[in-house]
C-alpha cells in the first residue's frame, strides 16, 4: 500500500507514519515545506525528519494561505493554491498513491482536491479543538474526518466524522530514555520551555529577561525555533546567557529543535512546562501529567490554541497565561505559583487518562478504504 501525507501538524503525522510502518510496513510519500516561513526563509523541520530520519521521498510542496487582509493579498494567495492544485494533481498522477491522508493546515487543502478529481481516497485528521477553517474544506473531499475531540462530531457529516482520538509519537513512550549529551548540570529540578515547532519570539524575548530567575532555581532546557531571515533565537539566547555566571549557564541549555528521544526524557524528568497551546503538545503533556504554563497564541484561527489551554486547564494541572499579560513578572509569578500548586499536588497521580488508541484507530480508518478501492 502507498500513502501520500501532508498537511500543517507534523507531530501527529510522524506518530502515525511510524505506527503503520511498524504494524504494516506501508510505503510512504510526504509533501512539506522547505521553509516554515517563507517569508523569514525559516527553514521546516519536516525534511529532516521524514527524509532524513525516515528516509521516507520528500517532495517540496507549497501553495496559498487561506488567510488575507488585502484585495491584493487575496488575488496573490488565490493564484498560489491554484498553481498549488495543478502541482498537487502532477505528484498525485506520478506518485498514484492508494489513499492520501492529511493533517491539517492550508498545504493539505489543493492536496485533497487533487486527490478527489483522481478519485483517491482522502482521509483528513483534526487535532484541535476547533474545527479549522482547512478542515472544513478538506471535509468537503474526504471520505472520512477524524477528530481529537468528541464534541466535534457534531461539526461534520454523521457518514463521515469519526471520533479517532489524538496521535501519540510511540518513541515518547521509551521506559528508559538517555539523558541528552549536551545537557549539563542536573542538581536543580528541570524546566522545558517550548514555543513550537518554529519557535515564539514573545516567549523568547521573556526568556532571555529572566534567565538570572530561573537559573538560579532550575535547570532549564529551552527549544526556541530555528533562525529567521530577521532573528537568530539561539544565537541571541546564547548572548543573554553568556552574562550569567558560568554555574547558571551550565543550568541553560537552548536548543533549536528538540528530538523525540531527548523529548521522552524531558518529558519523564521536566517538574514545569513553559509551552504554546498548540493540540499536539497539550496531549502529550496531559498525557505525561505535566503541569505547564500555557501561553496560546493569539492569533490562531478561532482562538483554537486559546479553547485548547481552556480544555487543559480544567485539568487543574495548567495555568493560562495570555500572551498580552506576558511580561518578566508575570511569567515569574505564574512559575511560583504553578511550583506551589504542583507541591501541593505532589502526592496525587497527575497523569491523565488519555486516548492512546488514536494511530490504531486512524490506521483501520486508512486501510480499510484502500482495500475498499
Amino acid at each position: 500500500m502507498k500513502i501520500l501525507t501532508t498537511g500543517g501538524h507534523l507531530t501527529p503525522a510522524l506518530a502515525f507514519i511510524d505506527y503503520v510502518r511498524e504494524q504494516a510496513g506501508a510505503e510512504f510519500i510526504f509533501l512539506g515545506r522547505e521553509f516554515s516561513q517563507i517569508q523569514n526563509n525559516q527553514r521546516s523541520q519536516e525534511i529532516q525528519a521524514i527524509a532524513t530520519d525516515r528516509s521516507i521521498p520528500f517532495i517540496a510542496f507549497q501553495s496559498g494561505k487561506l488567510t488575507f487582509h488585502s484585495p491584493w493579498q487575496l488575488l496573490l494567495q488565490s493564484w498560489q493554491v491554484i498553481i498549488g492544485i495543478i502541482r498537487a494533481f502532477k505528484i498525485i498522477s506520478t506518485e498514484k498513491p492508494d489513499v492520501v491522508v492529511l493533517f491539517g493546515g492550508y498545504l493539505a487543502v489543493p492536496v485533497a482536491l487533487a486527490a478527489w478529481l483522481q478519485h483517491i481516497p482522502v482521509v483528513t485528521h483534526e487535532q484541535t479543538a476547533v474545527a479549522s477553517l482547512s478542515t472544513q474544506i478538506i471535509g468537503i473531499f474526504s471520505k472520512k474526518i477524524a477528530v481529537s475531540h468528541k464534541h466535534l462530531l457534531e461539526k461534520f457529516s454523521e457518514k463521515k466524522v469519526v471520533f479517532t482520538g489524538n496521535l501519540l509519537r510511540h518513541k515518547l513512550e521509551n521506559n528508559q530514555p538517555k539523558k541528552p549529551s549536551w545537557l549539563g548540570s542536573l542538581e536543580l529540578p528541570v524546566m522545558y520551555i517550548t514555543g513550537g515547532n518554529q519557535g515564539s519570539q514573545v516567549i523568547n524575548a521573556t526568556i532571555a529577561q529572566v534567565l538570572p530567575q530561573l537559573t538560579r532555581d532550575w535547570t532549564v532546557v529551552h527549544q526556541c525555533g530555528s533562525p529567521t531571515k530577521k532573528t537568530n533565537y539561539a544565537q541571541q539566547l546564547h548572548d543573554a546567557a553568556s552574562q550569567l555566571s558560568h554555574p547558571a549557564q551550565a543550568r541553560y541549555s537552548v536548543r533549536e529543535w528538540i528530538t523525540e528521544t531527548e523529548l521522552a526524557w524531558l518529558y519523564t524528568h521536566a517538574q514545569i512546562v513553559i509551552s504554546r497551546a498548540g493540540a499536539n503538545t497539550l496531549f502529550e503533556l496531559q498525557h505525561f501529567g505535566l503541569p505547564a504554563i500555557l501561553i496560546p497564541l493569539p492569533f490562531s484561527h478561532q482562538q483554537e490554541q486559546l479553547r485548547n489551554a481552556e480544555i487543559a486547564a480544567k485539568s487543574g494541572n495548567s495555568i493560562i497565561l495570555p500572551q498580552n499579560k506576558l511580561n518578566p513578572d508575570s511569567l515569574i509569578t505564574a512559575i511560583k505559583n504553578l511550583a506551589t500548586h504542583r507541591s501541593a499536588r505532589r502526592k496525587k497521580n497527575l497523569r491523565q487518562k488519555t486516548n492512546t488508541q488514536g494511530n490504531k484507530n486512524l490506521w483501520n480508518i486508512v486501510s480499510s478504504l484502500a482495500k475498499a478501492v
